[in-house]
């Protein structure tokens, strides 16, 4: 794989009103056993951040929409919240998820982009902790690959040649 950044982006999205904990966008569907339906919460969600994008980065839509056939990503998110609290003397993280919430940015940020979020082959997380006045926010930055096929070839036959022998 080519370790060449073609493109690299940087998005800070802020005012969000619920960054973590956000474990109930998907419901089960009314009469339909085992089927879930996305909750207005995903649905709320998912228009916060669209609305977002388009007042704030309009100039980046479809940024990396001229990749090249075969490509990746990487991607790092950075939820900027207030993740401390103090009990009893100590400090302990607040019992947030932000999981549920980056894959529904995640599919906004990058069909804004201009690429499919299928492509990205590394993802980070990391929470940071608000200072006074701040207020909650999600950093995303994308950076686009071209792939190299003769490498992906070449890995492609290695792993089949280990894979023969562990069989054999």
């Amino acid at each position: 794989m080519s370790q060449k950044t073609l493109k690299s982006v940087s998005i800070v999205i802020q005012g969000l009103s619920k960054l973590g904990s956000v474990n109930n966008m998907m419901i089960p569907a009314r009469g339909r056993k085992g089927h879930w339906v996305y909750s207005g919460n995903y649905r709320k969600a998912k228009n916060d951040v669209e609305a977002y994008l388009d007042e704030h980065y309009a100039h980046l839509q479809n940024y990396l929409a001229d990749h090249p056939e075969f490509y990746y990503t990487t991607v790092e998110y950075i939820a900027w919240d207030n993740w401390l609290t103090k009990n009893s003397n100590y400090q302990k993280l607040r019992k947030k998820d932000v999981g549920n919430f980056i894959k529904n940015a995640e599919d906004v940020i990058f069909t804004f982009l201009g690429v499919d979020d299928s492509s990205i082959i590394e993802s980070n997380i990391m929470k940071g902790n608000l200072k006074q006045g701040e207020s909650v926010a999600l950093q995303c930055v994308v950076n686009l690959y071209e792939m190299d096929t003769k490498a992906l070839d070449r890995a492609g036959r290695d792993i089949r040649q280990d894979l023969n022998k562990s069989v054999s």
